[in-house]
């Protein structure tokens, strides 16, 4: 996947590391994934912050929500096109449930686990109202940790009494008059109003397979490659 840790880091630490970059700029266009991928990115940013002090601003394009704006969420400034997707923060579990289905060719799947919740989330099992409980406890929690990161970073930019856990995705203008981004804009604009800068991408990019899958639409290429496509690590020189 482009936007996993171990590509996006490396390219961090390049684009932190090198002397003439002044600013580093993620440029984020995901729906989201794995948070703790998002965890590792956003624990790097903090790191490499201290090491190599300089201004962070996240970029979101057509969308930065769940685990792609919760790294976005730890940059210094969050930057959004007025039509940009973005939020969707809590968390989701949504296993397949094929029990039923494998139960008309009259065929089971015996399970041998350690504990009663062990393979709670086994989709050829039945649902059990313990591990449907369970499920909900797992996501609620990591959900009320998604908003509590969200109040430490971003708590002074937010419009209060506003439920953020809610899942839903807000417009590129509502999230800024949530407090969700910063401004308006693009990193066409960022360079504009910035001048006398040099642009460089310091990845990562997108395969020879991505490529020809973009060729062949992005519907085919969202299938070939994955569902993210977050572009991370171009910096302002």
């Amino acid at each position: 996947m482009l936007a996993s840790a171990d590509k996006v880091v490396p390219a961090l630490e390049d684009a932190f590391s090198d002397g003439h970059v002044k600013h580093v700029v993620l440029a984020i266009d995901s729906p989201g994934g794995a948070p703790a991928e998002a965890e590792r990115i956003a624990q790097a940013i903090t790191i490499l912050k201290k090491r190599h002090p300089k201004p962070v601003t996240a970029i979101i394009g057509n969308m930065g929500a769940s685990a792609a704006y919760m790294a976005a969420m730890h940059a210094d400034r969050i930057v959004a096109g007025k039509y940009s997707l973005v939020g969707s923060i809590g968390a989701i579990i949504a296993p397949w449930r094929l029990d039923q289905a494998i139960a008309q060719f009259h065929v089971s799947q015996r399970v041998y686990a350690s504990g009663k919740l062990k393979a709670f989330l086994n989709p050829f099992t039945p649902v059990s109202e313990e591990s449907n409980a369970k499920a909900q406890q797992l996501v609620s929690h990591v959900g009320a940790m998604f908003v509590q990161e969200l109040v430490a970073q971003r708590g002074p930019r937010l419009k209060q009494h506003v439920d953020y856990g809610t899942g839903e995705i807000w417009s590129g203008e509502e999230a800024k008059a949530l407090g969700l981004v910063d401004e308006i804009g693009s990193l066409e604009s960022l360079v504009r109003n910035t001048p006398s800068v040099e642009t460089f991408n310091f990845g990562p990019r997108e395969s020879s397979l991505a490529r020809f899958a973009s060729s062949m639409g992005r519907a085919a290429a969202d299938t070939i490659v994955g569902m993210s496509s977050w572009r991370w690590g171009t910096g302002l020189r």
